[in-house]
């Protein structure tokens, strides 16, 4: 199949181009690759994707992406194959909330949806992100 970019790939290629421009560098010129994978299909449940946890833990299956409020009520649900990352699908289940019952000020999410996209989106929004703190991955000393 297809390798899918983020939608944000095009917007942060023309931000750059107009840093560069400003400092007086010519723009780079947009890389259409087009990448591919090879993926495993159920052939008794195609829309059903390939979940891997870990070496033990690998079926296919779906995944139910939530948006709850403070008490926990479910206010927005998407459902995917299990080879959808959670981040991929912030931005739909945001979008969604904020059609049906209106624009949440504050966002808190787990540590799979730390992403510098979901970051950008969410502020782009008038939303303020919460994200857990990881720290940082360098090496050793």
């Amino acid at each position: 199949v297809r390798v899918e970019t983020r939608s944000y790939q095009n917007q942060l290629h023309e931000e750059i181009n107009i840093d560069r421009e400003e400092h007086g560098k010519k723009p780079l010129p947009l890389q259409n690759k087009e990448e591919t994978k090879e993926i495993k299909v159920s052939t008794t449940d195609p829309e059903s994707g390939y979940y891997v946890k870990d070496e033990r833990e690998k079926s296919f299956a779906y995944s139910f992406h939530t948006a709850c409020d403070s008490k926990g009520f479910i206010l927005g649900s998407l459902v995917t194959g299990g080879n959808v990352h959670d981040s991929r699908m912030l931005d739909a289940l945001v979008s969604k909330v904020t059609e049906k019952i209106g624009k949440p000020n504050v966002v808190a999410v787990d540590a799979g949806y730390k992403t510098p996209y979901i970051a950008k989106f969410l502020m782009d929004q008038e939303i303020r992100p919460v994200m857990p703190y990881t720290r940082p991955r360098t090496k050793a000393g």
